[in-house]
């Protein structure tokens, strides 16, 4: 019987070869720098290995990292506002263009409701948080300030206006003899917005009627919607900063009777103005972060509305319409109807609108709103208003304010103010733009990536003159 071959065991020096025999190792064990052999490496050689691999991994880390910031940078630098908000006639409006307008304009209401607090200051040598109690409590101070504190309604206005801008210049660019507008129609734009007469301060010292302060409320340069309606005028509820962090709620509290003081001369008048304006331009486009020239371009187009509305409006007679009506204003269409039924049957007209109207001011007073130019109300009321015959019951006619049932007693031509005049041209640029838009409905459309674009600085914060 053979017996069966046993190994001899190895010898020492052999197990030590054996020990030391190298794996070579792979093409991505080489990249990575790691080590086939761990087993035959010394604590030495394994703890740099393992330096190596956390040095690998933070790199790779901090790579990741500034890719997203990377990424992130590219998109809302880069991507983001070369997005539209909204496309006219086949152009685009970038986010870009839109953030910049609305920095711009909110510089401009920032700029408006300073110089009227401090104006009401030092005319009444008041403080501003007693100021702001009236001056943020009338228009157009009440509307700038509720734009804004809040920046989505404010980025709705602006964008509209933005495409409205585009249909305007097209067609004024489109008439026969297209609108040109010169820097004297700018500067005149600009003055009418800081309250400032050239003629009116040019006569002071010979005329007694001329005026030599800053009105307190200058025409508002948005694209003004009536506010003139036949419904009360609710109080504004915001909050306004002062200096010093204090805070107010504004109200229509009248000031206390300013003091007399002495008349200053039409040449300190005028370098007060003309100071005014170029602050007003300088400030806003140190807030906007633009140019003044692109500031005077938004001027430039306010004035193009006003000679567009010039050659749209027959506003120029020196009679406007007055009429003497009543209404009661209710929130359905089937509440008017019943309303109107009850009329036709005899119902007392008094009696119904203290008892059902929501206007509650001429609720109170049986629907009555006395005589008003017809200019003065939104545009559905009035329109019912100028064709209604005298003693008809007409309605129901709805406004943004619910449904009007109207009656007018009488009808007369007065002799219309500036203002008057303006309002009544006013009105009629907003019925034409209004058209513009319905006809060019398909040539525009707008997207909804302003909602989450549209800024909210510059911010109002009281700054003393």
């Amino acid at each position: 019987m053979s017996k069966k071959d046993t190994p001899l065991p190895k010898t020492i020096s052999e197990r030590k070869a054996a020990k030391q025999q190298v794996v070579q190792p792979t093409r991505v064990q080489k990249a990575l720098g790691l080590n086939p052999n761990r087993e035959q490496m010394s604590r030495q050689e394994k703890e740099a290995e393992l330096g190596r691999l956390l040095f690998i991994g933070l790199g790779a880390a901090i790579v990741v990292i500034v890719v997203l910031l990377v990424v992130g940078i590219v998109v809302d630098g880069l991507i983001r506002p070369s997005q539209s908000v909204a496309v006219v006639n086949g152009q685009n409006i970038s986010v870009a263009d839109f953030v910049q307008r609305t920095r711009l304009e909110r510089a401009i209401q920032v700029n408006l409701i300073n110089n009227a607090l401090n104006d009401v200051v030092e005319e009444f040598d008041i403080d501003a948080q007693t100021a702001s109690q009236s001056v943020l409590g009338t228009e157009p101070y009440a509307t700038y300030y509720n734009e804004l504190i809040s920046p989505e309604v404010m980025g709705l206005r602006v964008l509209d206006d933005m495409v409205n801008q585009r249909l305007v210049e097209a067609y004024a660019a489109g008439l026969d003899t297209p609108i040109v507008i010169s820097d004297e129609q700018v500067e005149a734009k600009i003055n009418e917005l800081i309250g400032y007469d050239p003629e009116a301060v040019a006569l002071i010292g010979t005329d007694p009627t001329a005026t030599p302060e800053p009105t307190v409320t200058p025409t508002p340069f948005v694209s003004p919607t009536p506010t003139v309606e036949p419904t009360t005028t609710p109080e504004p509820t915001a909050t306004a900063t002062l200096e010093g962090g204090a805070t107010t709620v504004p109200t229509t509290t009248p000031v206390a009777t300013a003091t007399a003081e002495p008349t200053r001369s039409a040449d300190e008048v005028r370098t007060t103005f003309e100071s005014r304006r170029q602050t007003l331009i300088a400030d806003t486009a140190r807030l906007a972060n633009v140019s003044e020239a692109t500031v005077r371009d938004y001027f430039r187009y306010l004035a193009l509305q006003d000679a567009i509305g010039a050659t749209l409006s027959d506003s120029t007679e020196e009679t406007t319409l007055y009429a003497d009506a009543r209404h009661i204003l209710v929130e359905t269409p089937e509440e008017a109807n019943d309303l109107l039924a009850a009329l036709n049957a005899g119902e007392s007209f008094a009696d119904l609108a203290r008892a059902v109207s929501t206007d509650t001011g001429s609720g109170a007073n049986g629907g009555e709103l006395g005589w008003n130019p017809v200019s003065n109300y939104v545009t559905e009321f009035a329109e019912a208003v100028r064709d209604a015959e005298i003693g008809a019951i007409v309605g129901p006619v709805e406004t943004d304010f619910g449904f009007h049932i109207i009656q007018v007693r009488a009808k007369e031509q007065r002799e219309a103010t500036e203002a008057e005049i303006e309002r009544a041209r006013q009105i009629d640029f907003d019925t034409w733009l209004d058209d513009l838009r319905a006809e060019n409905e398909a040539n525009f459309e707008t997207f909804s990536t302003w909602v989450e674009s549209v800024p909210s600085s510059p911010s109002f914060i009281y700054r003393p003159r």
